[in-house]
């Protein structure tokens, strides 16, 4: 998104850190949701974008075994079933820009969620239980 060759590069990562190198590499010390802006600059100006990053490692009390997770249909059209194996927990859904479309409460099993007001497009659902990430995932909206 940065026009007329930008020339200078501030990004602040949301946890009180920042670079102004053009590709930089970050290492978050603690796991939960940053929202990491980039403001870009040159002689005409500046523009800036902020999306929001999870950080978080997905386990479960069994080493070995794959988080309790799983989404169908995916591709979705109307209606897309999450199933969930953990406790009560915090669902987001945002879209390809990063902006925040829709929350919720998960409950250990199916729950079902109507995307059908959402136009088409790619989503990034996040599941976060007492404040820690547990699964990430993408969903294509047909």
């Amino acid at each position: 998104l940065s026009y007329y060759e930008p020339e200078e590069w501030l990004w602040d990562f949301g946890d009180g850190n920042g670079s102004t190198d053009r590709h930089p590499t970050h290492t978050y010390t603690q796991d939960g949701l940053y929202e990491v802006c980039l403001t870009v600059s040159n002689v005409n100006g500046e523009h800036t974008l902020c999306r929001p990053v999870l950080i978080g490692t997905v386990s479960t009390d069994e080493p070995g075994q794959a988080a309790a997770v799983r989404v169908f249909p995916n591709p979705v059209q109307d209606r897309m079933v999450l199933e969930w194996g953990g406790e009560t927990a915090r669902f987001t859904l945002s879209d390809a820009l990063g902006r925040l479309v829709m929350q919720g409460t998960l409950r250990k099993g199916n729950n079902a969620i109507n995307l059908g007001r959402l136009p088409a497009g790619l989503y990034v659902y996040s599941i976060v239980q007492d404040g820690k990430a547990m699964s990430t995932g993408k969903i294509i909206k047909q």
